[in-house]
């Protein structure tokens, strides 16, 4: 896509100043910082990380990897967008100690942005060059990034934390991330020689219109052919207080006999049905918070040769 078209669509959407949206399109603001609990919750899910195929997001899911041993990511995101805030934060990690880059993501300081963009590619720079000339820097952040993580470092990320932050900084040296923009559904055949120890689907299935069992059958058809023998799968991060008709109530608010039995119901059902180990993950609920439950919870099966049939 050309880099005038991706200028101009974020151009667009920072003066149109919409503080409310719902869904991911090619061209949606930005996160800032995960929403999701990946520093809980990937050190409980027992795989190699070394080549994973993870969304972008806001680059914290991807960057989590490389603390765990990730090598060779590869990202991709249907927002055209994501790109330019993967590739900026993995510029902030390079340029910045621990403290500047907090700071950095807390008001877009444009000392620390010229740091910053000497550890950009061309096309980066020139992209974030051009808002940083047009509009303020505090516009950029408020319009540009989502609302659920503006003014807010996240304890959901390793990168957000010291000893993470360094670690990760480290392994980007020892590492390759690469992007590209695809929908979940054509992923597949934008990667059909590639196998993956570890697949991270965040929560697309909020987005893509899919029922379970259209879900299953995608999977059986498109992803689990690129993942290892020994590999992982997250197919789903379930919110606290997003809860869908076939999990039901996982949410530990409804009472924890109930909801333990929900979990034990809905485990036996996938393990019976799609001949996978099926895992329910899980971790106290994002900082971020969607409802009054106290606890996320992460989907993940692992790889066997067999078709998921729900």
């Amino acid at each position: 896509m050309d880099l005038r078209v991706d200028i101009n669509a974020a151009c667009s959407i920072i003066e149109k100043e919409n503080l409310l949206w719902t869904s991911y399109t090619e061209y949606t603001p930005l996160h800032l910082a995960s929403t999701e609990n990946i520093r809980s919750l990937f050190p409980k899910i027992n795989t190699s990380f070394e080549k994973s195929l993870v969304v972008t997001c806001g680059g914290d899911q991807p960057l989590e990897c490389l603390k765990y041993g990730g090598k060779n990511i590869h990202t991709f995101d249907i927002n055209h967008l994501a790109k330019y805030g993967l590739f900026l934060k993995i510029g902030a990690i390079r340029a910045l100690s621990y403290e500047g880059f907090c700071k950095f993501y807390q008001d877009f300081d444009l000392s620390l942005y010229s740091q910053i963009r000497r550890f950009l590619c061309p096309e980066i720079c020139i992209f974030f060059d051009f808002l940083f000339k047009r509009y303020n820097h505090m516009t950029v952040i408020y319009f540009m990034f989502d609302k659920i993580n503006n003014y807010q470092i996240s304890n959901n990320s390793s990168v957000f934390t010291k000893e993470g932050f360094y670690q990760i900084k480290d392994q980007l040296n020892k590492s390759d991330i690469s992007y590209i923009q695809s929908d979940l559904t054509d992923i597949a055949s934008k990667k059909k020689q590639e196998e993956y120890d570890f697949i991270y689907l965040s929560n697309i299935f909020y987005y893509n219109g899919m029922s379970w069992p259209q879900y299953a059958e995608f999977l059986n058809e498109q992803l689990l052919p690129h993942l290892k023998q020994d590999g992982a799968i997250l197919i789903h991060y379930l919110y606290s207080g997003l809860l869908e008709p076939t999990i039901l109530s996982l949410n530990s608010r409804i009472g924890s006999q109930i909801a333990e039995s929900k979990r034990r119901e809905f485990t036996s059902l996938m393990s019976t049905t799609t001949g996978l180990d099926t895992e329910l993950i899980s971790v106290p609920a994002s900082d971020f918070g969607f409802g009054d439950g106290n606890e996320d919870i992460g989907v993940v099966l692992k790889r066997k040769n067999h078709r998921i049939t729900i």
